[in-house]
């Protein structure tokens, strides 16, 4: 249990983590195969053997890292131990936080990569390199992310494809995004489609959203509405929001269903109370029509007020039509006005007509 500097005659001169370090690690050796660890003499002429098959690539390559003979090859401190046995929990990084991390790219936001991350990042190579799956994916995502990495989509690609290979759902969903985006690739809707449908046949709802978004868009397959509306539904009964305000919509127009306003009406509801803004409108508009629901002037100010309030034109027009006529609410040319002039500033053509039409005849 002792590291080859103890047996020197003059003894240990300076302490240093690294002595503790070895005989931690030649105790875990033994609690793991229930062998004596060789000398750490064996160990210059010999690596460590007989690891039981059930044991994991990180625990294995740990223990073999924090028993080498060589004191400077060891880690330095137990941090550098700990990162690579828990590097799982350490390393979360969802889909979302990919997602998130590119927008933050665009607006110039993402924060420096510490050399906490660059740390890591050599743990995680050494688990990877070894076919953990696990690791291959993190180490993808702090390429995508350029944590304790100069970001480069590339390399994520080359790990998230090792990781996929084997399986791992995020990293199939992460590919079919790289593809999808031309990201690290040259973009193939193809080959998202195909990575995203492992993704989605493992119950991810946000592959099955995508999936049924290729479908509905004929990306990377012929379109074909009766399937991205089985992959909507699978991904809206998950509670996926964007999924419930196409399913929606689906409903509503027909497409891949029979028309049905009410079930249009039972999705876009789902959806509008999650906080959709377009689901908001839209429910809206079947309220104003009375398609699938009793026509309600107030239930429909009600939800083109929520959408207008997180800047949808096309509510913020609506709701100054229904102030301009006194649908719903009191008439009040002044709120028509301030609802009209908020969707013109938008682009908004219509919006731009009524607010024109407004001053031409001094109202509000």
């Amino acid at each position: 249990y002792a590291p080859i500097e103890q047996y020197s005659p003059e003894g240990i001169k300076s302490f240093s983590p690294q002595t503790d370090i070895y005989s931690l690690g030649a105790t875990l050796y033994y609690l793991v195969t229930g062998l004596t660890p060789p000398s750490a003499s064996e160990l210059f002429a010999s690596d460590l053997n007989e690891f039981p098959a059930t044991l994991s690539v990180v625990v294995r390559e740990a223990i073999l890292w924090v028993m080498k003979p060589q004191k400077k090859d060891r880690p330095q401190n137990m941090d550098e131990f700990l990162i690579i046995l828990g590097y799982i929990e350490e390393a979360k990084n969802s889909k979302e936080q990919i997602n998130t991390s590119l927008q933050e790219e665009k607006e110039g936001t993402k924060s420096a990569s510490s050399n906490t991350n660059r740390e890591y990042r050599i743990m995680l190579e050494k688990a990877a390199e070894l076919g953990d799956v696990d690791a291959q994916c993190n180490l993808g995502n702090m390429y995508v992310n350029g944590e304790g990495v100069s970001q480069n989509y590339t390399q994520a690609v080359k790990w998230y494809f090792m990781a996929a290979e084997q399986g791992n759902a995020n990293a199939q969903y992460n590919l079919g995004y790289m593809y999808e985006n031309g990201l690290g690739v040259s973009q193939d809707y193809s080959e998202a489609v195909r990575w995203y449908l492992k993704t989605a046949e493992q119950g991810d709802a946000e592959a099955q959203y995508n999936l049924g978004y290729m479908y509905a868009n004929g990306k990377g397959v012929s379109q074909d509405h009766t399937e991205a509306l089985k992959w909507y539904l699978k991904a809206a009964e998950q509670g996926d929001v964007k999924a419930q305000c196409n399913l929606g919509n689906m409903y509503e127009y027909g497409k891949g269903v029979s028309q049905d306003y009410s079930e249009a009406v039972r999705w876009y509801l789902k959806a509008a109370e999650q906080g959709d803004v377009d689901a908001q409108y839209n429910l809206g508009n079947m309220y104003v029509k009375g398609e699938g629901v009793s026509r309600n002037y107030s239930e429909a100010v009600k939800w083109f007020r929520k959408a207008a309030e997180q800047g949808n034109a096309n509510a913020q027009n609506n709701l100054g039509v229904m102030y301009g006529n006194g649908l719903g609410v009191l008439q009040d040319y002044s709120e028509a006005v301030k609802w009209y002039l908020k969707a013109a500033e938008l682009g908004d053509a219509e919006a731009q007509y009524n607010l024109g039409y407004m001053y031409a005849n001094g109202k509000g």
